[in-house]
């Protein structure tokens, strides 16, 4: 168990720092925006593939301009650096709040005229209209100057065009009146109509695999239910449903591509719920199987601040949970590393299955820290890392489960009335 052990850390470890240096080693070389316009004139998207239209675009706070808009010059708005959230933007000492509207351009100049071309746009925060030259090519919600003329919406979208010119220009309108964010985290990638497709549905299989993967996992934990009739299986069966439902949110939000009418308010609220119902699910089931060595009071506080952010997110507004998101990071990440300290002394006591449960958490925690770190943009996101990677923690979390409750007798079985 201990080679195996050293075995996958490191694999995972040079994995994350292999994905640092493909990012900066692209970043590089590929063409950037500068003052508002991009020439992609150089590059070979054949050769060197697709490329995040990154950089300096021009925005323009509080007004939602079109290409009907020729007054529009440089004098207009400011630079600022793209993606990027307009709360965190600090020009001439003045920031932004994070409900508003705000209109960014972009000049791409070097495309080869009568080329089929695509466009990965993400979701934003929170909804927007993106036009090129004088068309509208992709839209979420509905955007506006107050929360009455606004909708939000999270669909991110491939979108081809045919370039008519060698010149054409993006404008990005963008609305947000609940979210604690405002304006865009995510790039808007540039390449051939192969390219993004391939990417796209990439990233659909990807978030499929984790969905389904995982609700397998958890039928088979109800079967293990009927079969030793121990209350932790169904524990275990929620535990895998809540994170299966989540596989359908976050990323492409597969969820709103086949309803896309559905209520945003409703899906946010689902999408953080799952986050603390199961971490307070997963956390339970690691007591039970440690209880001998779990503290109790770790349990209780668990419970308490899980408790608290699912009343918060359940009955209270966008703003006020989204803000909290951050606070909560913290948390899970003083959760893990307390579970994994508490794995490594019952495993180094010889206590079985600990090595299982061990393999699983230090995965789960490589997870959670490539999960932070291409969330605040310090790596690139593989959804297939994510995906794999928790199908395989569950499975390895299923496996030791069935082990520990086959072989301790401290468990107390469910008993049918």
């Amino acid at each position: 168990m201990k080679s195996l052990l050293t075995k996958i850390l490191p694999f995972f470890l040079l994995g994350l720092i292999g994905n640092m240096q493909i990012a900066i080693a692209q970043t590089s070389i590929k063409p950037m925006a500068m003052n508002g316009i991009v020439n992609v004139s150089t590059w070979n998207f054949e050769d060197g593939g697709s490329i995040e239209l990154s950089g300096d675009w021009l925005f323009i706070w509080d007004r939602l301009i079109t290409p009907t808009n020729k007054n529009i010059d440089d004098k207009s708005g400011i630079y600022v650096k793209f993606p990027g959230i307009w709360t965190n933007y600090l020009i001439n000492n003045k920031t932004y709040p994070s409900y508003g509207s705000a209109s960014y351009r972009l000049i791409v100049k070097g495309l080869e005229i009568n080329r089929e071309y695509a466009l990965e746009i993400p979701d934003m925060y929170s909804s927007y209209q993106l036009w090129l030259g004088d068309k509208i090519i992709a839209k979420n919600g509905q955007v506006g100057m107050n929360k009455e003329e606004y909708r939000p919406q999270w669909i991110p979208k491939t979108v081809t065009f045919q370039a008519k010119n060698t010149t054409d220009t993006l404008i990005l309108n963008i609305s947000n009146f609940d979210h604690v964010k405002g304006g865009v985290k995510n790039e808007i990638w540039l390449g051939t109509v192969d390219q993004l497709m391939t990417d796209r549905n990439s990233e659909i299989a990807s978030n499929l695999v984790l969905s389904i993967g995982i609700t397998i996992l958890g039928i088979l934990s109800i079967v293990s239910f009927f079969k030793y009739s121990n209350r932790l299986f169904i524990y275990f069966t929620f535990f895998c449903f809540i994170w299966a439902i989540r596989g359908l949110f976050p990323t492409m939000y597969l969820f709103y591509q086949w309803i896309p009418d559905f209520n945003w308010i409703i899906g946010l609220k689902i999408e953080y719920l799952t986050i603390y119902s199961s971490v307070m699910i997963g956390y339970y089931i690691f007591h039970q199987l440690f209880e001998d060595t779990s503290k109790k009071t770790f349990k209780h506080i668990s419970f308490a601040i899980n408790s608290v952010f699912i009343i918060l997110t359940l009955f209270g507004p966008a703003f006020i949970f989204t803000k909290l998101l951050n606070i909560y990071f913290a948390f899970m990440g003083v959760t893990l590393i307390y579970i994994l300290n508490e794995v490594i002394k019952a495993y180094l006591y010889d206590k079985e299955g600990a090595g299982y449960v061990g393999i699983a958490i230090a995965l789960v925690s490589l997870l959670f820290l490539y999960d932070m770190l291409s969330y605040y943009k310090f790596l690139p996101f593989n959804p297939f890392v994510t995906s794999i990677g928790y199908v395989v923690f569950y499975g390895l979390l299923g496996f030791s489960l069935r082990y520990n409750i086959l072989n301790k007798k401290e468990v107390e079985p469910y008993r049918f009335s």
